[in-house]
């Protein structure tokens, strides 16, 4: 016998109840404020969902106001109902005009739900989402999204992860949009930074022990908080670029806009539709003469581009050309200057012309003394910058030299606890064991992990790295029981982050057959190796 699935809404039924009461729009009524101004009052005397009252009705053309839900509705109750939850239902009905939506103001009995307890309410949400098999997640603000503060909404995302068979989509309100673009334009970055303060661990909900209980069930599921905060960014970078393409193509000769979709296309990923957009710049310079100040920053994103997509020779022309520019405007002095000579140095480096690297690097640092200071954060970027290539070509002590200089300006700066600083530890250690200086090595490494557990928690994927690097180190050392028990401690985060089918786990199974191997445990060791052939081959 197949499972029932829960009623739903049409779209034309939302219409027909904001018809009848015009004071939701009028007022701007919030979700909450209408479940009480509205939907309690007309439900009381026949103690029914909302839902119930429009069952065997039908629109004007034919269409059943009442049938199975196809979507369920994740908003938070207070949002704004008509100009952000309808409106975005709305959005969604044209693509799905036949859509029926699971939207709990009006599927569930308003009169009663406060006196459901944790378990009715989080057995009713995922079992509707689980026989619905979709979930439409309303977002606002676009850079600070409600849902993920909001634990109630948190579980109902972390319910549709959990089910492989449940399509999970994202989409903001048609106000969101137009303030988007504006800020992009003033700052692309600014949507860098609104993902990177998408923090589900620290969400709220009005009961304590509703948040204790939800926390657990996230923190039980696969990938736990990590997982939900990256699927929920992954799915609000493709719509902010879906959003941003939209308007690209309604607005095709708006430089400013253009330039700042590039940038953001570029910072996710999105290299094919960056490019095009880079060249559409070039395009759009050379058509409107549009001066230095664009086209340096047009060849800087182009220089980008091509590195990140390995067509190194064409990111040292763009770098060159941007270099051009920026000399010609600022001067030999500028730190705009020293970061174009550090962007070529890069990519010397990533074509193995370290000499040239270190050329370049070097009069990056040069022009930051003078304009930044010793304790600037770039001047300790250009010291790795210079330690990393020391270390590739053997020189390991000049390396060291640098990466402490870079690890003093840390501590100056940003203090002894803070991530950034727990990094540069770890790449000192990582130095000492190029040097086969393990003991020395290890103790750095120990350091970065105090640091970090501190700073990012236990089950951070820094931690797995440093593990195992610190595993590596004591493969090295012939201390193969210490470095599985790192190796432990990497595997289990990793496991817990990306599952079992993820290179670095191949990779982490490998060391894990080293050291087996060392304890002259050969069986295990092929087991191991077997383990990392298997994801290889489902990975290729």
């Amino acid at each position: 016998m197949g499972t029932i699935k829960p009623m739903g809404m049409h779209i034309s039924a939302i219409r027909r109840f904001l018809q009848e009461h015009p004071a939701v729009k009028a007022e701007r009524l919030t979700t909450s404020q209408t479940s009480r101004r509205f939907v309690k009052n007309e439900t009381y005397a026949m103690n029914k969902p909302y839902i119930s009252i429009y069952e065997g009705e039908y629109d004007e053309n034919g269409k059943a106001l009442i049938a199975p839900a196809t979507v369920f509705v994740s908003h938070a109750w207070r949002y704004e109902f008509v100009n952000t939850v309808v409106d975005v239902m709305e959005q969604h009905s044209l693509t799905e005009p036949d859509a029926y939506y699971w939207f709990d103001l009006f599927t569930n009995n308003q009169n009663n739900v406060g006196n459901k307890d944790f378990d009715w309410f989080s057995t009713t949400f995922r079992n509707s989402i689980r026989t619905i098999g979709q979930v439409l997640l309303v977002l606002s603000p676009w850079d600070d999204p409600l849902p993920v503060k909001r634990a109630w909404c948190l579980f109902e995302i972390a319910s549709a992860l959990d089910e492989s068979d449940v399509n999970f989509l994202i989409n903001l309100p048609k106000s969101e949009i137009k303030d988007m673009s504006t800020a992009v334009v003033a700052d692309s970055d600014c949507l860098i930074k609104a993902l990177s303060d998408i923090q589900a661990e620290k969400a709220e909900a009005t009961s304590k022990e509703d948040k204790k209980l939800i926390f657990e069930v996230i923190d039980e599921s696969e990938g736990g908080f990590f997982h939900v905060n990256e699927q929920v960014k992954k799915a609000l970078r493709e719509w902010y670029v879906r959003e941003l393409r939209e308007l690209v193509n309604m607005n095709s000769e708006d430089h400013s806009l253009l330039l700042s979709v590039t940038e953001i296309t570029r910072d996710f990923g999105f290299l094919n539709d960056a490019l095009n957009d880079g060249l559409a710049c070039l395009k759009l310079a050379a058509r409107n003469s549009l001066g230095d100040a664009y086209c340096r920053r047009v060849y800087h994103n182009l220089a980008n581009i091509y590195s990140d997509t390995g067509e190194l020779d064409k990111a040292i022309e763009y770098y060159s050309k941007s270099l051009v520019m920026t000399l010609r405007t600022h001067g030999d002095e500028h730190p705009d200057v020293a970061a174009a000579y550090s962007n070529i140095g890069v990519i010397y480096d990533d074509q193995g012309n370290l000499t040239k690297a270190l050329e370049y690097h070097q009069k990056s640092l040069e022009i930051e003394l003078n304009a930044l200071g010793q304790d600037h954060p770039n001047v300790a970027t250009s010291y790795n910058n210079i330690a990393s290539i020391y270390s590739k070509i053997g020189e390991y002590d000049k390396a060291l030299k640098f990466h402490n200089q870079s690890l003093a300006i840390q501590q100056r700066s940003l203090g002894e606890n803070h991530p950034d600083t727990a990094s540069s530890y770890m790449t000192i250690a990582d130095v000492y064991s190029e040097k086969e200086d393990y003991d020395i090595a290890i103790e750095y490494y120990q350091i970065s992990l105090k640091i970090i557990r501190v700073t990012l928690g236990q089950d951070h994927p820094f931690v797995s790295d440093c593990n195992n690097n610190m595993g590596n180190a004591y493969n090295q050392n012939n201390k193969p029981d210490k470095a599985l028990e790192c190796y432990g401690v990497s595997l289990e985060i990793m496991l817990e982050l990306y599952g079992e089918d993820h290179p670095d786990v191949a990779d982490l199974f490998d060391n894990m057959a080293v050291a087996y191997k060392k304890k002259g445990e050969i069986e295990t060791a092929i087991a191991y190796q077997e383990r990392s052939i298997a994801i290889k081959a489902n990975l290729a």
